[in-house]
């Protein structure tokens, strides 16, 4: 707030309508209040957000251990993973007792096991990018719900690894 002369002055910015051209502008402007009361800006209320804690994997299929065919993986990477590690995915109760899928704690609401996937990419025995024909592994990171985290941890697929990597670096979790 700036007063000139015995006046406040208060800054705004607010978004604004051009009527010309319907587009939405963001304007930049001055009050002057010719009170002795002051002027504020009525602030909205954010919605609460529901924020859930969330862990990253490192997951790696190597092609002289995994059952499927590498030209199956070269193919479909992500569904691959999916096929040989049943729990990623999220059990919609359809599958009686013996169900191998992620099942949520009771009163938890979740869309998917696998909440975001990131730099998928094929590598040689050296740990260099590479052609997805030549490659010895393929790699993928996951960020899933902590409450997973466990479960994931012992899903033991053969040829099938999983890592917890740390959320603020690019190191392995410290925890484990």
């Amino acid at each position: 707030m700036d007063f000139w002369g015995e006046a406040a002055i208060t800054r705004f910015c607010f978004p604004a309508l051009c009527t010309a051209t319907d587009e939405p502008l963001l304007l930049h402007g001055s009050l002057l209040a010719l009170s002795d009361g002051s002027i504020q800006r009525k602030e909205r209320q954010s919605p609460k957000l529901e924020v859930m804690d969330t862990e990253i994997l490192k997951v790696q299929m190597f092609q002289d251990e995994i059952s499927l065919p590498w030209k199956q993986i070269i193919a479909g990477p992500v569904k691959a993973l999916l096929r040989l590690v049943p729990q990623l995915r999220l059990c919609q109760g359809q599958r009686g007792k013996d169900c191998s899928f992620y099942h949520a704690p009771v009163g938890e609401t979740l869309q998917g096991v696998i909440m975001e996937l990131w730099a998928r990419s094929f590598h040689n025995q050296q740990g260099k990018n590479t052609k997805a024909e030549t490659a010895h592994y393929f790699q993928v990171m996951i960020r899933v719900p902590h409450m997973a985290l466990d479960f994931l941890l012992r899903s033991g697929t053969r040829g099938v690894y999983i890592e917890p990597r740390s959320s603020s670096t690019k190191s392995p979790h410290e925890d484990y």
